[in-house]
């Protein structure tokens, strides 16, 4: 199967947390979930209808940070809706804190993500209209970084054929990755180059397809915010193509 490497830009970011309550905190890298709502709008799915065609048993999903992140809290001043007539402000603005994702240099700085997209042989169908969409830049509706205000451009799509990128299993086998990794798979964490900053997250994977928007299953992975590569010890499966500079070792999500 194909791999389609895409890379998406924005000046701010917003994923918001499933456990949250009033106060919005944000994931520093876009879950499984949001990105597949960003397949689903480039392609003009209705809300919520998407669930099934674009489960982890069809697409393949894999994403990683390329530049330092960081995150702040803003406060929005939303509007208190009781009424008709509170659309126009009448009962005042209701200000809620808000975690925002940025660039360290926010003048000059841009938040990217390298996304990895493949498919499963059910996905196939869908895999090549998604490629289609992405090189002809024919998207339904604009794409964004969670919120719609949080503006988002898509740069450098590439279509790796089948024979241009490849599988290997690793046996506790000293690695850097740069996408996400679940942390099941990693037997050590191994000092990088430069300043490397970690995380680790529990990221939504998928939805139960029954429109209520109720998770399915989750993804403990580890990250770097700092534009670094994860030096680990892996074992499992994981994936990598050639560049012009070496190699990119990536996992999927769903691995």
């Amino acid at each position: 199967m194909d791999l389609i490497t895409l890379e998406l830009h924005g000046k701010f970011a917003h994923f918001r947390k499933y456990y949250g309550n009033n106060t919005a905190l944000s994931y520093a890298l876009p879950p499984r979930t949001t990105l597949t709502g960003i397949f689903a709008a480039l392609l003009g799915r209705e809300r919520d209808s998407y669930y099934r065609e674009m489960a982890a048993s069809h697409l393949r999903i894999g994403v990683g940070i390329m530049h330092p992140v960081k995150k702040s809290f803003h406060r929005l001043n939303n509007l208190m809706i009781k009424g008709g007539g509170d659309f126009r402000g009448r009962s005042g603005p209701v200000q809620t804190p808000y975690e925002m994702v940025t660039a360290w240099n926010l003048r000059t700085g841009l938040v990217a993500y390298q996304i990895f997209l493949s498919a499963h042989e059910p996905g196939e169908t869908l895999l090549a209209e998604i490629s289609k969409r992405l090189e002809d830049k024919d998207y339904t509706y604009n794409l964004s970084l969670g919120p719609a205000f949080c503006h988002a451009q898509v740069a450098n799509v590439q279509r790796l054929p089948t024979e241009s990128w490849h599988t290997h299993v690793a046996n506790e086998e000293p690695l850097e990755f740069i996408s996400a990794v679940p942390i099941d798979l990693i037997n050590a964490i191994l000092p990088g180059n430069g300043r490397v900053v970690i995380e680790e997250e529990m990221l939504p994977g998928e939805f139960l397809d029954n429109f209520d928007r109720e998770l399915k299953s989750l993804h403990k992975v580890l990250f770097t915010t700092s534009g670094h590569p994860l030096s680990v010890k892996f074992t499992g499966q994981y994936h990598f193509f050639k560049t012009g500079t070496g190699r990119q070792n990536f996992v999927f999500l769903e691995t």
